[in-house]
């Protein structure tokens, strides 16, 4: 007999309106990418940056791999909301219990398939109304998943408008103090040339 460890994920429940807000708090590394390759043999894929919201990158291409059952290895091609985490070397790393999305993924291609009919339908017009049914679920899966998505990077849009407010706040009050300071020390200065 063989026996192996085997380990789960266990990732936290989070409520959908809050996603995006755990997804920023528990990653380094948040943007909307586009997914250019990926290398199933050697677990790697890269990213292009096309608009970050968390963290920073150097360069518009980011590489990203596998580093342990909990990775999720991105496969879809097409626009993604990244959340992930950076290793030693640079490279990131997405895991399963992030937020992490394809708009694939939010579009319904990976839905899962409609019921089997009923055994028996009895004419072409049951048929009908039962087909029209599936397609109208299968739109409504799509346009909720799409709604869902693009909300989601509405949020991540606001939070970033909002954190360079916070920035250009503080720059503006950094210029203000070193003004200050200036002006104190010019004052001091102009003090001591009078009194000699």
């Amino acid at each position: 007999l063989i026996v192996e460890n085997a380990k789960s994920c266990d990732c936290p429940k989070v409520k959908r309106d809050s996603l995006v807000y755990s997804g920023l708090r528990n990653s380094k590394i948040v943007f909307l990418g586009e997914l250019l390759s990926s290398d199933e043999i050697n677990g790697t894929f890269k990213f292009k940056i096309l608009e970050l919201f968390k963290g920073q990158s150097k360069k518009d291409i980011i590489h990203g791999k596998i580093s342990n059952n909990c990775s999720l290895f991105p496969i879809t091609r097409g626009l993604w909301l990244v959340y992930a985490d950076y290793y030693q070397d640079s490279t990131i790393g997405l895991s399963i219990c992030a937020e992490s999305i394809p708009l694939n993924k939010a579009e319904g291609e990976y839905a899962p398939p409609p019921p089997l009919p009923p055994y028996k339908l009895k004419s072409d017009y049951d048929k009908t109304i039962y087909s029209l049914k599936d397609e109208i679920n299968i739109l409504k899966q799509r346009t909720e998943g799409l709604s869902h998505w693009y909300n989601d990077l509405y949020l991540l849009r606001e939070y970033k408008k909002a954190h360079m407010d916070l920035s250009e706040k503080k720059d503006i009050k950094n210029i203000f103090i070193a003004s200050l300071i200036i002006l104190n020390i010019l004052l001091i200065a102009i003090l001591l040339f009078k009194r000699r």
